[in-house]
C-alpha cells in the first residue's frame, strides 16, 4: 500500500502531553526516545512517526508540529515526510 510516512523531531521535555495530544490527533503513532544533538548540544528526543495514506494528515502533522512548539517552548520542530510502501502482515 502506498503511504506518506511522517517524522516529527523534538526534544523530549514533556513526553506524556506530547504523547496524549498526538494520540488524540492521529489514530496511530510510534514515539521514539533517543538522544539527539542541536546547535551542538546533546539532547534527549523524541522522534514521532505516523504512517498514513490520509490526504489530510500534511495539516494534521503541521498543527501537531506547531502545538509541540508550544508545549516545548520551541524554536522549531524538525518535520519529514516520505513515500513509502507498506505491508501489514
Amino acid at each position: 500500500m502506498k503511504q506518506t510516512l511522517y517524522t516529527i523531531y523534538t526534544e523530549r521535555l514533556h513526553p506524556a502531553q506530547v504523547e496524549k495530544m498526538v494520540s488524540y490527533h492521529v489514530s496511530g503513532a510510534t514515539f521514539l526516545y533517543g538522544t539527539g544533538c542541536w546547535h551542538s548540544q546533546l539532547e534527549d528526543a523524541l522522534i514521532i512517526s505516523i504512517l498514513s495514506s490520509d490526504p489530510t494528515m500534511p495539516d494534521t502533522v503541521h498543527r501537531i508540529a506547531e502545538t509541540i512548539k508550544t508545549i516545548n517552548k520551541q524554536q522549531s520542530v524538525l518535520v519529514t515526510s516520505a513515500p513509502v510502501e507498506s505491508e501489514l502482515l
